[in-house]
């Protein structure tokens, strides 16, 4: 993460509204498990674009804060959108999101360091 904050915050410097930087940040902080670090990012992403995507990082960092029914609000929020894209859905990426959104549900974490650690490396990929 510290090799890509110099240039996202660049990039914000010259584009305070860039909501890609913005969710970059809520992302990268979340999967380094820096949730207080990660929300302002995520909300300020969200209230420039609400995009599903964005929506997906935050619900991340709520769920790492403990806000469990924010969490799920934006996972459903997520799936809903990923279920109404015209190309066939990524059932792995279905199935993952309805897991975490069901861990939620009865009041576990399902964001382990080693699924953080996971996800960190998944992205980009």
């Amino acid at each position: 993460m510290e090799q890509v904050v110099p240039d996202l915050r660049q990039a914000l410097d010259l584009r305070p509204d860039y909501a890609n930087a913005l969710n970059l940040l809520c992302w990268g902080y979340a999967v380094e498990q820096q949730p207080e670090q990660a929300m302002p990012y995520c909300q300020q992403a969200v209230a420039i674009e609400p995009r599903p995507v964005f929506m997906d990082s935050r619900g991340v960092t709520y769920a790492l804060q403990g806000d469990y029914p924010a969490a799920i609000a934006d996972f459903e929020t997520y799936v809903d959108w990923l279920n109404h894209q015209p190309e066939p859905v990524n059932q792995a990426e279905l199935g993952r999101h309805q897991a975490w959104i069901d861990a939620l549900r009865t009041g576990q974490n399902p964001f382990t360091p080693d699924l953080l650690a996971n996800m960190r490396n998944e992205f980009g990929r």
